[in-house]
């Protein structure tokens, strides 16, 4: 297992999403938050770099500072990248788009409701240097790790319009 310190905020609809970015040697087996089972709600496979992500959600966590604790199916001796963001006023997540495509520039285009925010990552073996392209603008990185491979990921502006949003990562 490994334990990151996370401190979820108070307010109505809350939301804690964690994503989770490893080597491919072994699987996830959970994530918690407080000892609380997270939803598991992507698993991805990226086979050209030799990577898993997974994306654990969690609905109205307990407010303060818990544990969040990601399991795994063996021992993972590789770097393991956690990055942990909350929200209020949340209505759920949707897991709409992955893929693993090698391309660089890599653009989606995305449907979403009113007043959505957009994760995006990218993992690739190059540097990753400039920002992703989310909604109509270049966001800032949220966190840069290293897995053996750049792992980096960014979040839209918040309030983004119903419809279509492009999504561009950048290697």
């Amino acid at each position: 297992t490994q334990t990151l310190a996370h401190n979820q905020n108070t307010g109505s609809n809350r939301g804690l999403l964690v994503v989770v970015t490893m080597s491919n040697s072994v699987d996830f087996s959970g994530c918690t938050y407080g000892g609380v089972a997270m939803t598991l709600v992507r698993n991805t496979l990226f086979s050209a770099e030799s990577q898993r992500q997974a994306a654990y959600y969690l609905a109205n966590p307990a407010t303060g500072s818990n544990n969040i604790v990601v399991s795994f199916t063996g021992s993972q001796f590789n770097s393991t990248s956690i990055f942990a963001v909350s929200f209020t006023g949340a209505d759920g997540i949707d897991t709409s788009n992955s893929n693993t495509s090698v391309s660089t520039p890599n653009s989606q285009s995305l449907t979403i409701s009113d007043n959505s925010i957009i994760y995006a990552s990218g993992i690739s073996s190059n540097a990753q240097n400039t920002g992703y392209d989310i909604g109509g603008s270049t966001r800032t990185f949220e966190f840069s790790h290293n897995t053996n491979i750049q792992v980096r990921g960014c979040l839209s502006a918040t309030g983004l319009s119903a419809g279509s949003q492009n999504v561009t990562t950048k290697a």
